[in-house]
C-alpha cells in the first residue's frame, strides 16, 4: 500500500535535484520511480544501453502501476493517481517508439552508434520479426568487417535463431526469417571456423564445423586442420571428431593426411628444382 507514496517521494527528489545528492543517487531514484526524463537527463545514464534500460524499466513499471491501481485497495489512493499522472508519457509506449525517442534526445551520446552490430541486434529483437529479417538481410557488411569479436557475436546470433526454426511456436520462426537464415547460416559458420583456424584455436574447430552439413564440413574442415602439428592438439581433434562426427572421422583424417602429403610433395619438388638450378 505504501508503494505509490514511496514512488511519489522519489519522483519529487528527482524533480528537485537536491544539491546535496549525487548524480548516482538521483539516477537510482529516477530508475526506481520510472522517471524517464530524469533518467535521460542524468549524466550517469547517458549512454544508449543505459537509457534503453531506463526506458524499458519505465515501460514495465508503468504497466505494473496501472494494473495495481485497478485493485480496489488502490483506486482511492491519491498517491497512486498522482504517480500514474507523473508517468503518463509512458502509457501506451512500445519498444519501437522508445527507440525513436532515444534517437531524438538532445544528448548525442545516447544515440545508437552507426555500424554497431550489438545495438542493431538488440533493437531488432525488441521491435520484432520484420526488424529481425532486415537485420539478417543487412548482415554481409558486418561479416566483411574482419572483426573477430563481431564475427563471433554474429555467428552465435545466427545459430541461436537457427535453433528456433524447429519451434513452431517461437516468435521468430516465420517462413521469411527461416528463408533468410538458410541463406546466411552456412557461410557465416564457414567464415567463423576460418577465423578460428587463423587464430589457431584448434580445440574449437571441430565443434563449430559439426554444425555444418556433412558435405560442407568435409570440404571446409580438412584444409584447416592440416597445419596442426602439436600432438596434444591432434589428440583433442581426434577425440572431438569421434564424438561430434561419428561416421565421418576417418573421412576427415584421410583428407587431412592427403593434404599434408600433397604439401610435402610440393615442398620436395621445389627443393629439387632449386638443387637442379644450383648445379
Amino acid at each position: 500500500p505504501n508503494r505509490p507514496l514511496w514512488q511519489c517521494m522519489l519522483w519529487r527528489q528527482v524533480q528537485e535535484s537536491k544539491r546535496n545528492s549525487t548524480h548516482e543517487e538521483m539516477a537510482i531514484s529516477a530508475l526506481l520511480c520510472n522517471n524517464v526524463k530524469g533518467s535521460f537527463a542524468n549524466p550517469c545514464l547517458r549512454t544508449w544501453e543505459k537509457a534503453l534500460f531506463a526506458g524499458v524499466k519505465a515501460m514495465v513499471g508503468r504497466t505494473e502501476d496501472a494494473l495495481l491501481y485497478q485493485q480496489s485497495t488502490m483506486t482511492n489512493n491519491k498517491f497512486a493517481r498522482t504517480h500514474l499522472e507523473n508517468t503518463l508519457d509512458m502509457a501506451g509506449m512500445d519498444e519501437e517508439r522508445l527507440l525513436e525517442t532515444l534517437a531524438s534526445t538532445p544528448y548525442p551520446e545516447m544515440a545508437m552508434q552507426d555500424d554497431d552490430p550489438f545495438a542493431d541486434a538488440t533493437a531488432a529483437f525488441m521491435i520484432g520479426q520484420v526488424a529481425v529479417k532486415a537485420l539478417l538481410q543487412g548482415m554481409q557488411p558486418t561479416l566483411d568487417s574482419g572483426n573477430s569479436v563481431t564475427l563471433r557475436f554474429v555467428t552465435h546470433l545466427i545459430l541461436y535463431l537457427d535453433s528456433t526454426k524447429a519451434d513452431s511456436t517461437g516468435s521468430f520462426a516465420t517462413a521469411s526469417i527461416r528463408w533468410e537464415l538458410d541463406k546466411i547460416r552456412d557461410p557465416v559458420v564457414v567464415k567463423y571456423i576460418q577465423s578460428l583456424a587463423a587464430r589457431e584455436l584448434w580445440n574449437l574447430l571441430v565443434l563449430y564445423a559439426s554444425m555444418l552439413p556433412s558435405q560442407t564440413m568435409l570440404q571446409q574442415l580438412p584444409p584447416l586442420l592440416a597445419p596442426v602439428t602439436n600432438p596434444n592438439d591432434r589428440a583433442i581433434i581426434v577425440k572431438q571428431l569421434r564424438e561430434l562426427q561419428p561416421g565421418h572421422e576417418l573421412d576427415v583424417l584421410r583428407a587431412v593426411v592427403q593434404i599434408q602429403d600433397q604439401s610435402l610433395q610440393s615442398i620436395q619438388d621445389v627443393e629439387g628444382d632449386e638443387m637442379v638450378d644450383d648445379s
